[in-house]
């Protein structure tokens, strides 16, 4: 099988998780529980974050030439940024309709993803449906910054680095 062929069969995994994290967030769980079956689509969202990270981190750690942290950082944004508009511009929309206040420090959050990595003071957004985003954005960022920072030093030093910091823990 080539390479190209597995990672196809990984995406169309990623892609069905997806979906079913959609479907639970649509009422999929509650109608599941009413015939008395128990679903947990909170691991499909840990499932989905660890496919991603290998399918960036293979695409990243093994690119060659190395692709730059600006660039990364921009086509990261250009592939998840237009999902989490569509999501803020729909909330934002919902709150003004039902009357619902909006602080402008949880807009200005959201507009620049951050709304959703332990920085802010609020426990909940008014565009919670993007957490994930949000999230995702900040995760592929440090671990784009591990995997370049990784490539750069000898595997003695990584397995040193390694030793002690799970000694540690």
């Amino acid at each position: 099988m080539s390479t190209q062929k597995a990672y196809l069969s990984v995406e169309g995994l990623r892609g069905l998780l997806a979906l079913s994290v959609c479907l639970g967030h649509f009422g999929l769980v509650t109608l599941f529980e009413r015939v008395g079956l128990q679903l947990n689509f909170h691991y499909a969202v840990d499932l989905f974050f660890v496919i991603s990270g290998l399918v960036l981190a293979r695409s990243n750690y093994f690119a060659a030439p190395s692709i730059s942290t600006p660039l990364f950082l921009l086509k990261r944004m250009a592939r998840l940024y237009p999902l989490h508009l569509i999501t803020l511009l729909m909330m934002l929309g919902l709150n003004v309709f039902r009357g619902n206040s909006l602080n402008p420090q949880s807009l200005i959050e959201n507009v620049f993803l951050i709304h959703n990595i332990g920085l802010s003071t609020f426990n909940n957004t008014f565009n919670f449906p993007s957490w994930s985003i949000s999230v995702e954005i900040c995760c592929t960022l440090i671990g784009f910054l591990l995997t370049q920072w990784v490539r750069k030093i000898s595997t003695l030093t990584f397995i040193l680095l390694a030793y002690v910091i799970f000694q540690s823990l």
